[in-house]
């Protein structure tokens, strides 16, 4: 759900100021921790491929409140090897030093 809902909001914007905090409340409190942590391989995913430095942002906060969801710090298997990846890109974006970020590398050890 969030991953199209953010494809939306990218095509159309919106009027609400609140509409992403609202979007990750919604998309969180649909989960259980097992699917919060299943959910994070395709939000990953997304964030490597990302062009848009807020949108990015984003993606980080949405990882961060699933990977609490899921009660881990665990970076899922198929993500291990994009580690690296993860970085490149933040630093291409000029974002490294946003706490999202930092917080991203923080929680799972990166």
């Amino acid at each position: 759900m969030y991953l199209t809902e953010i494809d939306k909001y990218r095509d159309n914007g919106s009027t609400d100021e609140w509409y992403i905090s609202k979007l990750l409340d919604n998309c969180v409190a649909e989960l259980g921790p097992e699917q919060a942590f299943q959910e994070i391989s395709g939000v990953f995913e997304a964030l490597l491929d990302e062009k848009e430095w807020d949108i990015f942002l984003n993606h980080c906060q949405y990882i961060l409140r699933l990977a609490r969801m899921a009660n881990t710090t665990e970076l899922p298997e198929k993500l291990v090897p994009n580690i690296n990846a993860i970085r490149v890109k933040a630093k291409d974006l000029d974002l490294e030093k946003h706490t999202e970020v930092q917080e991203i590398y923080a929680w799972f050890r990166i």
